[in-house]
């Protein structure tokens, strides 16, 4: 019997950085066995690719792009949390997403309980004016310095060299993130260590005669990607031990073909950073999910993990010559996502790749419909006031609003 919701995003992730989506090398045990006891779905994809939007389309199951750029929740938005609000369901969201914390977008609206952990990259200058003593950012970063048309260095009214804009922004941005960092020492001062360690208080306080959604949104591993290795001076990182140049944790926007922007040792040792980050982030899923069991709770509970988005990492398949989301093409690396679902009662292992799925109704529907307590949608109570759901005005259709609690083969039959 499926009786809570419990929803885990990782944002940034790559569905081909996973063990279970078929990487040879990289170490995530627990999302495997996670993998191994639920169903992997091969060919999800994200509708639209920047953070908030996808979550906007996760929480409300209404597409994004073309419809709604990067912006607050629509005052007609039904969001997941209103349907708890509505069916007697308690909901949860500890969350570190900055992006989604920004003035007025309201992305809390309607959970019961809301924790939000400050310190992640887009925080909004929140430790901007702290003081650094311990890290240097030119030990983070690598500036790249524009020229005029004759190849020379562009100098401003001071002689200093002039670097690119992107170049500017993530030194700005290392900035702010660094002295939140400079006392970390090993995994568990990790901000998805920080946030899972949270949670688990969550389960130990629930309330058993009611049924929860609990949304768990962590930015990690989202850059900066500053696994255990960076902070520790006598660790390297386990998949590039070799490395001896810097630790390049944000890098610049920008197309990767330029070689005076990066080496191909330097994007592969980004690319390592990440991986790494990936597997601290898999130890610390792999925590949550042991206390769930340990209070109970797994045997009642639908898990889903997921991501927002993928990440271009350089050359080649790795990210088609860009580095980080500064171009919206739609390249596999972008917007090829995973997408994993735990169902008690399902026979675990299964991997459904059919046909490709829209990860926006996906996660809302499942969460939506198995938490109410009929079998069927209360469409007039909690859906009215979203537009009439129709595709016209960027929802999904009322003909996906059904669920049958005992097969997940009716669950993929709506996907």
């Amino acid at each position: 019997m499926i009786k809570n919701v419990i929803m885990i995003v990782l944002d940034t992730l790559q569905f081909n950085y996973l063990g279970c989506y078929g990487n040879e090398w990289i170490r995530t045990p627990k999302i495997d066995r996670l993998a191994a006891e639920g169903v992997l779905f091969e060919n999800a994809y994200t509708e639209g690719s920047p953070t908030i939007p996808t979550r906007r389309a996760m929480m409300t199951g209404r597409y994004s792009l073309p419809f709604k750029g990067w912006g607050p929740l629509d005052p007609d938005d039904t969001t997941v949390a209103d349907i708890c609000m509505a069916n007697q369901c308690r909901s949860a969201f500890y969350y570190d997403t900055a992006p989604m914390h920004m003035y007025k977008y309201g992305y809390q609206r309607g959970f019961d309980e809301v924790v939000f952990r400050r310190g992640q990259e887009l925080d909004l200058n929140f430790y901007r004016d702290d003081p650094l003593y311990h890290l240097n950012v030119e030990d983070f970063h690598k500036p790249y310095y524009l020229k005029d048309e004759n190849g020379n260095p562009l100098r401003d009214e001071n002689g200093n060299q002039v670097q690119s804009e992107f170049s500017e922004l993530s030194y700005t941005e290392l900035l702010t993130y660094l002295p939140r960092r400079q006392y970390w020492i090993d995994d568990s001062y990790q901000m998805i260590a920080k946030l899972v360690k949270r949670s688990m208080a969550y389960f130990d306080n629930y309330d058993a005669e009611k049924p929860f959604l609990f949304w768990l949104d962590s930015f990690d591993p989202h850059e900066p990607w500053d696994p255990p290795s960076v902070y520790d001076p006598d660790m390297k990182c386990p998949y590039d031990p070799d490395y001896e140049g810097k630790d390049l944790i944000l890098p610049i926007m920008g197309s990767t073909e330029n070689e005076e922007l990066y080496t191909e040792e330097e994007l592969h040792h980004i690319r390592m950073l990440y991986a790494e980050k990936i597997t601290t982030c898999d130890k610390w899923v792999g925590k949550l999910i042991d206390h769930i069991k340990s209070k109970g709770l797994y045997e009642n509970s639908m898990i889903i993990l997921t991501t927002d988005h993928g990440q271009p990492l350089g050359n080649g398949i790795h990210g088609h010559g860009i580095m980080r989301k500064c171009r919206p093409w739609p390249y596999e690396e972008l917007v090829h996502i995973p997408l994993i679902i735990r169902v008690p009662g399902v026979t675990g292992g299964q991997r459904i790749k059919e046909r490709p799925i829209c990860r926006a109704k996906a996660c809302f529907l499942l969460c939506a419909v198995k938490l109410i307590k009929s079998g069927t949608m209360p469409l007039s109570a909690t859906m009215a006031s979203a537009g009439g759901w129709s595709l016209k005005n960027g929802h999904t259709s009322t003909g996906y609003i059904r669920t049958d609690s005992s097969s997940m083969k009716a669950t993929r039959a709506w996907l």
